[in-house]
């Protein structure tokens, strides 16, 4: 369970105020992109401890200023030991932490806006100490406190076939999507500068199958410095002969949504990367290569199969 809260609106629906056992990612950062994984910043995950699935203690107040426009800040509860913790232990141990969100959106609603926009800024920050290097090992330096970065991200409908006609039968529509997510510190817990992504998502390709989608994009990440500075280390260290791979690496990735039935969602995928870095695998001293990772994923929505769901 990834949601068990208590919610109050106010001011006749334009004030939140929520409480309980939630993830952040519900409302901040929201992803962009048709399939979550491939659009989803590390910095956010590492520095700002927004871990994906797991619920913890948390509370936020929205604010909805017009029908697109909402503010609102939140605190959670960070684990450290994430994956291995649920969040949900009676006694949990290890380094834990503060995760502090505030973000301003504008999204429009689809039904309404044959060009629906959805935009998000977001700032963050988490108290928790930690080494300056993604990766414990034997080249260490801090510790330092805190982490604290930036994230923009945005979608939008920019082409219809049949133009600007409401009610027009065509399914068919072109969407871009892009974030870019920044460190505002060199000395930080996920080891990355920034990432950032730009694709485009064609969805109703086929008349009949209305809501299936395929999406390009490209992508990067960017190493800090001192995280650079950890991996050519650590080769000398092991006995290699140098680190010479650059501080930014690149992918290509292809991937459809496809709607089996209302209850199940597979999601085929195809990546290749460029100039791949070590940033994943510190301790070797095999010069990384480029490489294709591909995959299928299914998605079950029981509680729309159990009829436990709304539309």
């Amino acid at each position: 369970m990834t949601l068990f809260t208590w919610e109050q609106k106010f001011l006749e629906g334009r004030g939140t105020v929520e409480f309980g056992k939630s993830n952040p990612r519900d409302f901040f950062g929201v992803p962009v992109c048709e399939l979550p994984f491939g659009c989803f910043s590390p910095i956010l995950q590492y520095a700002g401890q927004i871990n994906p699935v797991i619920a913890n203690w948390g509370v936020r107040a929205a604010y909805k200023f017009t029908s697109e426009i909402t503010a609102q800040v939140g605190v959670w509860r960070s684990d450290a030991n994430y994956p291995y913790s649920t969040g949900w232990t009676a006694s949990e141990q290890g380094p834990q932490s503060n995760t502090y969100l505030a973000n301003v959106t504008y999204r429009t609603d689809p039904q309404q806006d044959r060009y629906a926009k959805n935009y998000e800024l977001l700032f963050f920050y988490n108290t928790a100490s930690h080494k300056d290097f993604n990766s414990p090992g034997p080249i260490l330096s801090g510790p330092y406190k805190g982490s604290s970065g930036i994230y923009v991200g945005g979608k939008q409908v920019v082409w219809h076939p049949d133009g600007d006609i409401a009610g027009t039968p065509g399914p068919f529509s072109l969407s871009v999507f892009g974030n870019f997510a920044s460190s505002f510190s060199q000395h930080n817990a996920a080891g990355l500068e920034s990432t950032g992504t730009l694709g485009l998502t064609a969805k109703g390709l086929l008349k009949s199958r209305p809501y299936d989608t395929v999406s390009a994009r490209v992508s990067y990440t960017r190493n800090t410095a001192s995280e650079q500075n950890f991996l050519e280390q650590t080769n000398l260290a092991l006995g290699g002969t140098g680190y010479n791979v650059g501080r930014n690496e690149y992918a290509v990735q292809v991937d459809a949504n496809i709607i089996v039935t209302p209850s199940v969602i597979v999601s085929p995928y195809i990546v290749r990367t460029f100039n791949t870095n070590s940033w994943l695998m510190p301790y070797t001293t095999t010069k990384p290569r480029n490489g294709i990772a591909y995959g299928i994923l299914a998605t079950i929505l029981f509680d729309k199969m159990l009829g436990l769901s709304g539309n």
